[in-house]
């Protein structure tokens, strides 16, 4: 079976979450990670993820 990965955008304090996705992958025997990312450092569910990324905060600017 490929591979399954799955990403949890602004993870903040999702932590319920990626514990639910990590325990399915395991019960259905599917290979792969629960990435998160977040735009804090500080965010507690990064650090439950299998890996974890700090991306920029989105700066929206009205061009019209």
């Amino acid at each position: 079976m490929d591979e399954i990965n799955i990403l949890v955008t602004s993870v903040g304090a999702k932590v319920l979450l990626v514990k639910e996705f990590k325990k399915a992958l395991k019960s259905e025997q599917v290979k792969g990670e629960v990435i998160g990312i977040d735009i804090d450092n500080n965010s507690a569910a990064l650090y439950f993820c299998d890996e974890h990324y700090l991306c920029p905060k989105l700066i929206y600017r009205d061009w019209e």
